[in-house]
């Protein structure tokens, strides 16, 4: 007879541990990785179950090589206990529950910009890490990248959750302006690396500060791109005023520390660029989790996300136009 997902899990745990008291499955991400918490005596550890890891060499594997990566370099991310590749699992610490974006609500400017400065500061740290040979330098959010994210988020955002049927030219030049918006993010001269899902649910709090997960998917790119997500996160609003002082801040320290050589200006047209692409393609992901995988927790961050694309449309050509042409369509959905 199969084993079942906790019956594994508790078998690998029982190898890896000795024992396995207890053994609960938690709340996914949008990924198809699946988590659980196991406590063994007074202590706990969370198990991830990746089919992808399944089968799959160690050396190889994306997470393994970011989480060594990050940790040599002194980013906080959970500690790796044990793996096994032949039946996809990853023994590691539990960070516990408490995500960035629970903790924010009710917590008052002055903290929340010291909070996340902190947090800024952990992003310049991740850009500053040189190339090693490992997977995340082999890949990049380049044209190809960003264009595909798009055209994602034509399918299943705008045709398959809100049902919008596009003209065969209102299309054409919607199509158009990503291909030129993915055309000007793609500065290889600027590139470094990036976390790629830097937002608050991908932020766990400690006592003693943070823990990064999620960050198997890091790849190359334009400096703004994390700050971007942390800054215009579909999970929390700042309000206006932290906003732009963590803004200045990021830019500040970054060009400090020699991530960038940015006049302001440039500085501010490509942050406008990037928020405007990456609030897209998470628009992208929530209809494709929503409407294709039933996990329905996404539609609460729709309609903030939404707001993000109607403060483009006082930016540059290259933005204002998509972003009024998405919203007039999703103003016309019936």
């Amino acid at each position: 007879m199969k084993e079942s997902a906790h019956e594994i899990i508790e078998d690998f745990c029982r190898e890896s541990l000795g024992n396995c008291d207890f053994c609960e499955m938690l709340a996914g991400d949008a990924s198809t990785r699946q988590y659980f918490r196991v406590q063994h005596a007074d202590r706990t550890c969370i198990v991830c179950h990746d089919p992808a890891f399944a089968g799959c060499d160690p050396s190889g594997y994306p997470f393994l090589q970011v989480h060594t990566l990050f940790a040599r370099h002194a980013i906080p991310v959970p500690k790796v206990y044990r793996h096994d590749s032949a039946r996809g699992l990853i023994l590691q610490e539990d960070g516990g529950d408490l995500l960035l974006e629970d903790y924010v609500e009710g917590t008052p400017d002055d903290v929340l910009c010291s909070l996340y400065e902190k947090l800024i500061d952990i992003i310049i740290s991740i850009q500053r890490i040189a190339d090693d040979g490992s997977i995340p330098f082999s890949l990049f959010f380049d044209e190809e990248k960003l264009n595909f994210e798009f055209s994602f988020f034509l399918e299943h955002a705008l045709e398959g959750f809100f049902n919008v049927q596009l003209s065969e030219k209102l299309q054409k030049e919607l199509r158009s302006c990503f291909m030129a918006i993915s055309k000007l993010l793609q500065r290889n001269d600027l590139f470094v690396l990036c976390h790629r899902d830097y937002h608050a649910r991908n932020i766990l709090m400690r006592d003693e500060g943070f823990l990064v997960i999620d960050f198997q998917d890091a790849r190359m790119g334009l400096p703004l791109y994390d700050p971007v997500s942390l800054l215009r996160d579909s999970y929390v609003t700042l309000s206006d005023d932290a906003f732009e002082h963590l803004k200045k801040y990021y830019y500040d320290a970054s060009l400090k520390s020699g991530i960038h050589a940015l006049g302001r200006d440039e500085f501010e047209y490509l942050f406008h660029l990037s928020a405007f692409q990456r609030n897209v393609k998470a628009l992208g992901t929530f209809g494709y989790q929503i409407a294709r995988r039933g996990k329905h927790i996404y539609r609460q961050y729709i309609d903030r996300t939404i707001g993000y694309l109607a403060t483009y449309t006082n930016f540059e050509d290259e933005i204002s136009r998509p972003a009024r042409i998405i919203l007039d369509c999703l103003r016309s959905e019936p």
